[in-house]
């Protein structure tokens, strides 16, 4: 729905869109989820586009040094919203002075970040012993002043499921960031071009955040609910701090004691092994905690879109995770080019944890939703010493003993988290268990031929080998699953999906 188109909208209009919203949900839902997947998509086609033309320009090195940066401002990425849009999405009621009220904490909370990490550049280059890496710290850190001026401007969007104009902004930032590092590396720039998509993409969401949603925010109130919210979102912070040291230790570790040659093929691997997650969990993070929102009073119908989500997901994610594993080699020598022969290896390792990736990443829409946060926190604390002790024990075997620790100990981790996320709503998976493990068995059946069938295609184009060998396990995965089912459920819930993501809303 529309937001009003004043400065000062009333809070009885907000309450009105907001019952507005839960007229159609399914649909909304359906669509919004559609659209966003149809964003990341477009996205990370255009970004591997980006990678398949830096990676010819570009060093491994070049990489490398943006990813020591990045590991260490990503800490401060984490804490760049406070948790704060998630409660807005989240939020039953919110008002404009509430609104205005996080739109300041984001922004000046952002502003600080930049300046700590200004302040902080010279000790990151000592640490690496790297001087480049001062400048290109500095230079990172405008990043998240324009990150702060756009974070309640889309949280906004998202709670009103304006996810059409969002895919719009996110696209076309997207172009131009991509263009700007492409321009730049040609005209010898080196890493600064990696630097420099990272800004434009900020600075253009901004700008497309305000231009497309007229809010514009009042004077701060700093009242009892605020501060509410506030310890809400610092629930969601502290989660996405431990886990992002789950996830980023690895490089930091890696790049400490491996240098920056080893980190650039290793963080080449995982980005490749993440975009994946990305298309697929990532963007329906928004989505699913607005839909699950509006259904926490009905826990039968909120358990239900929840396993019906997970359903599709391991439909998808499954397959793509095992074809990436058989596919590695010839994906990595058409996106990197033939100098990248260490990432080859590291992402066919990485490639085995996609889907646990996809469905670990499902339990936040749970504890988000239900108001659940603290929960959240806890397990972040629970499951990141894990992570974390794998990758000491593994760094000693190097890099391919790093991915095997990440991708182990995620497989084991993905169904407990879902488990307790879902405790004080009851969730149960069994439904979903029966849908999974159809899944693997055919996934495992389709494997086996095309594992067979490579071999006899390397004499033909790269282009003709992973579109044939993508068809050909395409086809073997839905007869199996077919079979398996003995009916065609799994391709008609599939279809099913079209008319609502197509359908435009009355």
């Amino acid at each position: 729905m529309m937001l009003s188109k004043t400065h000062n909208y009333s809070d009885r209009e907000l309450i009105l869109k907001q019952e507005d919203l839960k007229k159609d949900l399914k649909g909304r839902a359906i669509r919004s989820a559609g659209i966003t997947i149809f964003e990341r998509i477009s996205e990370y086609g255009l970004n591997t586009i980006s990678i398949i033309i830096l990676a010819r320009l570009l060093t491994p090195r070049d990489f490398g040094l943006v990813a020591m940066v990045a590991s260490i401002a990503g800490v401060f990425g984490i804490l760049r919203d406070l948790g704060l849009s998630d409660v807005t999405v989240q939020a039953s009621e919110i008002s404009h002075s509430q609104a205005s009220t996080l739109f300041w904490v984001n922004s000046i909370f952002n502003g600080g970040i930049a300046l700590v990490l200004i302040a902080c550049s010279p000790l990151l280059a000592m640490f690496y012993k790297e001087q480049k890496l001062s400048g290109i710290t500095i230079l990172y850190s405008f990043s998240f002043i324009f990150i702060g001026l756009s974070t309640q401007h889309i949280a906004l969007m998202k709670r009103y499921m304006r996810f059409g104009q969002i895919a719009i902004i996110g696209i076309s930032s997207t172009v131009l960031g991509v263009m700007s590092a492409i321009i730049l590396a040609l005209l010898g720039f080196g890493y600064w071009a990696i630097v420099a998509k990272q800004i434009v993409l900020a600075l253009c969401t901004a700008i497309g955040a305000w231009l497309f949603l007229s809010w514009r925010p009042g004077l701060p109130s700093f009242t009892r609910e605020i501060w509410q919210m506030i310890k809400m979102g610092l629930n969601i912070v502290g989660f996405f701090i431990v886990n992002y040291l789950a996830h980023n230790m690895d490089k930091t570790l890696i790049g400490w004691r491996l240098g920056a040659d080893s980190l650039g093929y290793y963080d080449r691997a995982f980005q490749l092994s993440v975009m994946p997650v990305s298309l697929l969990a990532m963007p329906l993070h928004a989505v699913a905690v607005s839909t699950l929102s509006k259904l926490k009073h009905e826990p039968t119908e909120y358990s239900k879109y929840y396993i019906n989500s997970l359903k599709i997901l391991t439909f998808f994610g499954l397959p793509i995770s095992a074809f990436l594993f058989l596919m590695s080699n010839d994906i990595v020598l058409l996106l990197l080019g033939p100098n990248w022969g260490q990432t080859a290896h590291l992402f066919k390792i990485l490639s085995i944890s996609i889907w646990a990736s996809i469905m670990y990443g499902t339990h936040g829409w749970l504890h988000v939703s239900l108001g659940r946060t603290d929960r959240w926190f806890k397990w972040g604390l629970i499951s990141t010493p894990i992570l974390i002790i794998a990758y000491f024990v593994a760094l000693n075997w190097g890099t391919k003993a790093v991915a095997a620790s990440y991708a182990i100990v995620l497989g084991v981790l993905a169904i407990p988290s879902i488990l307790y996320a879902g405790r004080p709503i009851g969730l149960r998976l069994d439904s979903f268990l029966r849908h999974l493990w159809r899944c693997l068995l055919s996934t495992g059946a389709s494997c086996i031929p095309l594992f067979f069938v490579i071999p006899l295609l390397s004499a033909f184009n790269i282009w003709i080998r992973l579109f044939v060998s993508l068809l050909f396990y395409g086809i073997l995965y839905l007869l199996f699953l077919i079979m398996l089912y003995r009916s065609l459920e799994p391709v008609k819930n599939i279809l099913d999906l079209i008319p609502n993501l197509v359908r435009r809303s009355k």
